[in-house]
């Protein structure tokens, strides 16, 4: 499959964050089956926009060639050191297992 990775536009930052959220607590649950009716957040939205938002911070959407987007990331680029840390990395819970992370 061909997937593009593209910066992530402002206009879809809630919806990306949205899909983010799902996709943590769809893992959490998965490991954590006694936990089903747990309500709250795996990835609180303080902590998504204070990676968003650090310095060097990056992000991208993983899109593929219909236009749907897969999953995404945030990067934090620290250029004075040459490396980079990856914040975040999800796959959308209806394409997870289906080789996209491969």
């Amino acid at each position: 499959m061909n997937i593009l990775l593209l910066p992530l536009r402002e206009e879809e930052t809630v919806a990306f964050k949205e899909e983010m959220q799902e996709s943590f607590q769809h893992g959490f649950q998965a490991y954590y089956k006694e936990d089903e009716t747990n309500q709250w957040q795996v990835l609180p939205d303080k902590d998504f926009y204070q990676s968003l938002e650090a310095e060097g911070a990056e992000a991208y959407e993983a899109i593929a060639a219909d236009g749907r987007r897969l999953g995404g990331a945030i990067i934090v680029i620290d250029a004075d050191e040459h490396r980079g840390e990856l914040a975040f990395l999800y796959v959308k819970v209806d394409v997870q297992s289906k080789g996209i992370g491969n």
